[in-house]
């Protein structure tokens, strides 16, 4: 690997004699460079430290934003350089925000709560980002800061930030798409911002379409409830009694929800459906579901008060999820889920036409509520 030269006293006289603007900003990356392989004086350190005070100041940004770039991952960067870059215009200061680690979290966060969108992003986008300064973000930055920090994998983004966030930009469908696609989000965020996406895509297809307001209640169900199948997917297995726990108390664990999530392979959240539905241990749903003389789910889907077409689709189901496995490939997850619902619907062809699972989901779920409105109250 090539050695970076020291820096010389003909350096500094070099500057002095051509002390145009693309020489200082040369100059500025060459005395940086130098500094930061580790060999220099303590007098030639002197002199780098004398030279960056001069710089940090100079009058064209173009030298300045050299001399950040430069020393943006540098630790040994002195405090109060880094810090008025730090402080300098946008262009100079983004590179010393986003990677410098003489910046302390309290120096980043006075600069993240009195600056603009820019500077605040560039914070957002740090590294291993700390939770002190993913809630000051949260809190505090524009659109683009907040979908910086939403898109930040390693930032440490404490729960109520989460919601901090979507009280200030719920409605904002770049920061909803970087909280969807985040790794894993707490379920009563999860569970908000699914009823968030779903009232937005209400609001534009009533505003744009003006669809009459059955078609479009219709519309948003069936995307708040696919929606809601996919997060289900994503839930950790000892959040996902939470998640339903929460869908029943806010009246959305119905009968069409868990008829998606058969169809996508989730039986996962059936058992947690119907043992939340039954009041029992998801472990005593489990044992139900798998008796083998089939008459422990028969028992079991009639006491959660489903119809017996809910019950028929939720045995052809568990027929097919013993002959179609998961094989961890890339994209198992949408074959399965297509097989499975190929096979369902395959089922169902004589009764329904099954043309789409909208369709059919739409057939049983109805099924399903005049078997609830007949049976008796208790």
């Amino acid at each position: 690997m090539s050695q970076q030269p020291a820096l010389k006293v003909s350096d500094v006289q070099s500057l002095l004699a051509d002390p145009s603007v693309s020489s200082r900003a040369e100059m500025a990356v060459k005395i940086a460079q130098s500094f930061g392989t580790g060999r220099l004086t303590v007098g030639e350190k002197a002199i780098a430290h004398d030279i960056f005070r001069m710089m940090m100041r100079d009058a064209e940004a173009k030298v300045r934003r050299a001399l950040a770039e430069s020393l943006k991952d540098n630790p040994d960067v002195p405090r109060d350089v880094a810090l008025a870059l730090a402080q300098d215009v946008e262009s100079v200061a983004a590179p010393l925000l986003e990677w410098s680690t003489a910046l302390t979290d309290a120096d980043l966060e006075s600069i993240v709560r009195s600056s603009a969108d820019g500077k605040q992003s560039a914070v957002a986008r740090r590294r291993g980002l700390s939770a002190t300064l993913a809630r000051a973000i949260a809190e505090t930055a524009g659109p683009l800061g907040v979908q910086a920090l939403m898109e930040n994998a390693t930032a440490a983004i404490p729960d109520d930030a989460f919601g901090t966030v979507l009280n200030r930009f719920g409605g904002e469908s770049a920061i909803q798409t970087a909280m969807v696609n985040r790794n894993r989000l707490p379920v009563s965020v999860a569970e908000r911002l699914v009823n968030m996406v779903s009232v937005a895509l209400r609001e534009r297809l009533m505003a744009e379409h003006d669809l009459p307001t059955d078609l479009a209640t219709d519309l948003l169900l069936q995307a708040r409830e696919r929606a809601t199948v996919d997060l289900a997917l994503s839930v950790d297995r000892e959040d996902l009694s939470m998640l339903v726990g929460r869908l029943r108390k806010n009246g959305r664990l119905t009968p069409t929800l868990i008829l998606r999530s058969i169809c996508a392979g989730d039986f996962d959240f059936l058992e947690c459906a119907l043992a939340e539905l039954a009041g029992i241990p998801v472990n005593n749903a489990y044992r139900l579901m798998h008796d083998q003389g089939g008459q422990g789910l028969v028992g079991l889907i009639r006491h959660c008060g489903l119809s017996d077409d809910f019950l028929e689709i939720a045995q052809v189901a568990l027929a097919v999820t013993g002959e179609l496995q998961l094989d961890g490939q890339p994209g198992d997850r949408v074959r399965f889920a297509e097989r499975m619902i190929e096979r369902v619907l395959t089922s169902f062809e004589d009764r329904f036409d099954t043309e789409n699972l909208n369709y059919l989901i739409g057939r049983l779920g109805r099924s399903t509520a005049v078997a609830e409105a007949a049976s008796p109250a208790g």
